[in-house]
């Protein structure tokens, strides 16, 4: 079941895509949406607000001033892409003209698109009514209603928008000219950003000169992307750009390296993917095929090539079993290729042995589907068979016997394979682009961690100390600690904080220097010598702090 958050983020992107595509059709005076939109909307708003609406158009032509009514409530809703003060106005007065408020005085106004953020109507002016501007909605309104309601109720909308809204976007559509230029520019820029960015940063250089043509008109267009851009990439790609103008306005002023230009130049240079999705979705606009890459990708993973893969990075086996997170690892892998992903499956096979009924029973409770077959060669048929039906895949294997099977013929697909540190074969990159590059840092953020466990120095041995460094998760700050009772424990309170109650601790460990995660657990010296050490210091009686290298 899916979790309030995750729905409501569904129906926040459904909707804002859906308005930022009917607002780029208005402007080049395509409306023929604007009819389909009476009926969405009609459904929406009946979930909403609890009324009972039904198109007025289909029972009279072109209704005078309202699209929508609820007789017995006498409400009226008018659906329209025109958000003037202008059209408001013109709204009421037919209303009136007409005498619609005879049977319908509560009237509201519903924007396709978004509204102005003020209006010029005197709504004093037409007293049979009941209307004022905060009668005037878009699909703002509606999202800042959902964040209120249960998951029942958001289920129920975002239903609707699935059925209605998502099938019909996948459809071919005339792409229009602004819009086709707009990506040309945009990823002409992008490309002159990384080139000068990478410049900037191996030369130290901050000149005035540095080109940036065009990037507040780029900002200040950019909401024209989004209906041909998956969630990840659109937030990815303004971001990149905000990055940008910061850095436009550091070299400007810099009359000397300054660490603000590295850090924004090492941003840039790390989401250097958004810069690939954009040329991507300008190429599939530019050939009018299909309308952007809005889809998400699937992503399929070979559990046993990627259970050996983290293995050779130094991890031992059990504590990939116990603690490896494939959600977590999709996550990561959203973030180096700046797109969205839906996760298809993990694919193990009792040949490889990996895939215990804990670890299937681990995995599925955090939502992953595991399928588990016999024979290794099953898997590889399985997994090739998903990918040669989909035009755009992650696979997570570099598995060659399961790429033999994989056929590559149609020029439209597109293969994502993630690179662990490197590891992808120099044979296979002209066949399957390595597309995310996942380095040691971001393999510890695919582990779960359980911190807080004490053990007695009395008891402990290279297991327990074993299980205690590999739940300590690398990314933040740590230090081996003994207290009074003689818990040895590793704490996430460092220094000389908090050690009124400890025998003894150690020299802390800075985040990401290796001395905690799943590697430094599977280093067997390293856990010996550690475990030795506090034995010592508690045989000798050590009181409070201890150096390592002193002392051992």
């Amino acid at each position: 079941m899916l979790r309030k958050k995750e729905i409501l983020d569904n129906i926040v992107h459904e909707l804002t895509v859906l308005s930022k595509e009917i607002d780029v059709k208005a402007s080049n005076n395509l409306l023929e949406d604007n009819v389909l939109a009476e009926d969405f909307y009609k459904e929406i708003l009946n979930v909403c607000m609890g009324w009972n609406l039904v198109n007025l158009n289909s029972e009279r032509n072109n209704y005078p001033g309202i699209d929508l009514g609820d007789k017995e409530r006498r409400i009226g809703v008018q659906i329209s892409s025109t958000k003037t003060s202008k059209k408001i106005k013109d709204s009421l007065d037919e209303i009136v003209s007409n005498d619609v408020d005879h049977d319908y005085d509560e009237i509201y106004f519903f924007i396709l698109g978004e509204k102005q953020r003020s209006y010029t109507v005197d709504f004093d002016n037409y007293s049979s009514l009941n209307c004022d501007e905060s009668n005037i909605w878009d699909y703002k309104d509606i999202i800042s209603w959902c964040k209120y309601y249960d998951v029942a109720k958001l289920k129920t909308i975002l239903e609707i928008i699935q059925r209605e809204i998502v099938p019909e976007r996948n459809d071919l559509v005339i792409i229009p000219k602004d819009v086709k230029k707009y990506f040309i520019d945009l990823n002409e820029f992008f490309t002159e950003l990384y080139s000068m960015a990478d410049y900037v940063l191996k030369n130290h250089y901050y000149g005035a000169e540095i080109p940036f043509e065009g990037l507040n008109n780029l900002i200040k267009n950019y909401d024209i992307c989004m209906p041909y851009l998956d969630e990840f990439t659109f937030r990815m790609g303004k971001q990149l750009l905000e990055d940008a103008g910061r850095l436009k306005k550091t070299v400007h002023t810099a009359n000397r390296w300054k660490y603000e230009i590295e850090a924004l130049c090492l941003r840039i240079l790390y989401i250097e993917n958004v810069r690939k999705n954009i040329q991507l979705a300008k190429d599939l606009v530019l050939s009018d095929q299909c309308n952007g890459i809005e889809k998400n990708i699937k992503i399929v993973f070979d559990g046993d090539d990627l259970f050996e893969r983290i293995h050779r990075m130094g991890i031992d086996e059990d504590i990939i079993k116990n603690q490896f997170s494939i959600k977590k690892c999709k996550e990561e892998i959203e973030n180096k290729i700046c797109r969205k992903c839906d996760l298809f499956a993990v694919y193990f096979s009792d040949e490889k042995g990996y895939c215990s009924e804990e670890m299937k029973y681990r995995l599925e409770s955090e939502g992953t589907k595991v399928v588990v077959a016999g024979r290794r060669q099953i898997i590889e048929e399985k997994i090739s068979s998903i990918i040669n039906g989909d035009n755009e895949t992650v696979l997570v294997s570099i598995n060659k016997n399961m790429f033999k099977k994989i056929y590559l013929g149609d020029k439209k697909r597109i293969i994502y394979t993630i690179s662990f540190c490197k590891d992808i074969p120099s044979e296979l990159m002209p066949l399957f682009f390595a597309f995310g590059e996942i380095d040691l840092i971001s393999i510890n953020r695919c582990f779960i961690y359980k911190e807080g466990e004490r053990i007695d120095i009395r008891k402990i041995n290279e297991i327990d100390l074993k299980r205690l460094l590999s739940n300590a998760n690398d990314g933040i700050s740590h230090q081996v600690r003994v207290d009074l009772s003689g818990d040895v424990f590793i704490s996430t309170i460092t220094g000389a904080d908090e050690i009124d109650d400890l025998k003894f601790r150690f020299e802390s460990w800075d985040a990401g220097n290796g001395y905690a995660g799943p590697r430094a657990a599977s280093d067997q010296e390293y856990v010996n010598s550690l475990l030795s050490l506090i034995k010592k210091c508690w045989e000798e009686g050590v009181r409070g702090y201890c150096d390592y290298y002193a002392i051992f």
